[in-house]
């Protein structure tokens, strides 16, 4: 604002300088009417040198006063840029203070996910040696259990041959009684031919004679399941197994007929062989097919001997699981007459 008035006194000064000089020329600087120079009058006044400066004065106000205008309207428009920009700086500020805040709860956050996924693993790394422990242990189970079956197995082996043991000497136990009782019967009725051949007839005192009995073995052969021909005795102990399973199953042996024995001496003799003994053999037990495990005394191991049995009326092959000591293992799928006979060459069955 010094500034502007300073200009404007030395504009004044300027201007007043050149009117004073002509002021003292003589010259007039004022308007009066009815004036006149050298002798004519002029009916019109020029501008005096106030009005000039006036004038001047005024036009230089009206420009500095345009100007201050235009400076103030500047000046307003730079203070409201100034508040604008404010406004936007406090506004940067304080999205810069927002996202430094986000940043670090971010940063928070992601630290926290970050041990999150530290621990997850560490847990993961843990179930998986866990999972690898377990795989370990139940190998090892696997491994035990395994075991376990092989001695079971093996128990269960030692079981079945102290069974077949058990009843390999049952079954000679009970021959033997038979063989025993075969004897003693022979003894008692040697004896009684000969108290009877000794002692006087006496017609009125003959007892008369038991009924004949359906069965012409002897008590203990019956009871002990047996059947004796030619001093061979065949008998059957039990433990048949029953389609393919091993049960409690005894198959009963009984004396054939004449005709069917001698039947059978006939088929000894077509083959080259000789009849060791012929045996009705029979089961309440329906089967498709049986194990039959039958004691025949006098067999040896290396033994040849083959196994028919009658079907449909004629005789035919059966085969033979097993030959042992005392013991012939015959597989059989149907009941019947049934003749074991000593060959030469033990021929391969086809039936």
């Amino acid at each position: 604002m010094k500034k502007i008035l300073a200009l404007m006194m030395a504009g004044v000064l300027f201007v007043i300088s050149p009117v004073g000089v002509l002021a003292t020329d003589g010259t007039s600087t004022g308007s009066s009417t009815g004036s006149s120079t050298s002798g004519v009058t002029t009916g019109s006044s020029s501008p005096t040198a106030l009005d000039i400066i006036i004038k001047y004065l005024d036009e230089k106000i009206q420009e500095k006063q345009a100007e201050l205008d235009t400076a103030k309207a500047d000046l307003d428009t730079a203070k409201a840029d100034l508040a604008t920009a404010e406004a936007n700086l406090a506004t940067t500020e304080a999205a810069l203070e927002a996202a430094k805040a986000d940043s670090e709860s971010k940063a928070a956050t992601i630290s926290q996910l970050e041990q999150a996924v530290s621990d997850a693993q560490s847990n993961i790394n843990t179930l998986q040696q866990n999972v690898i422990d377990l795989q370990t242990q139940v190998l090892d189970k696997v491994s035990e259990i395994s075991k376990l079956e092989e001695d079971i197995s093996g128990l269960n082996e030692q079981i079945k041959t102290q069974e077949d043991k058990i009843s390999e000497q049952d079954e000679t136990i009970k021959i033997q009684a038979a063989q025993l009782s075969v004897l003693l019967s022979a003894i008692k009725a040697s004896d009684s031919g000969n108290k009877s051949s000794s002692s006087p007839s006496r017609s009125s005192g003959r007892t008369p004679a038991a009924p004949a009995s359906s069965d012409s073995r002897t008590q203990a052969l019956i009871r002990n399941n047996a059947v004796s021909y030619g001093g061979n005795i065949v008998a059957q102990g039990g433990h048949v197994e029953i389609n393919g399973g091993r049960s409690n199953v005894t198959f009963l042996v009984g004396a054939p007929d004449g005709a069917t024995l001698n039947s059978a001496t006939s088929l000894a003799a077509s083959v080259g062989g000789s009849l060791i003994n012929c045996v009705a053999v029979s089961s309440s037990v329906a089967f498709r097919t049986a194990k039959v495990n039958f004691y025949i005394s006098g067999v040896n191991v290396g033994d040849n001997i083959a196994v028919y049995q009658v079907q449909g009326g004629k005789w035919v092959q059966l085969q033979t699981a097993e030959i042992r000591k005392d013991h012939v293992v015959v597989n059989m799928s149907q009941t019947g007459i049934v003749a074991f006979v000593r060959v030469p060459v033990l021929a391969v069955a086809t039936h």
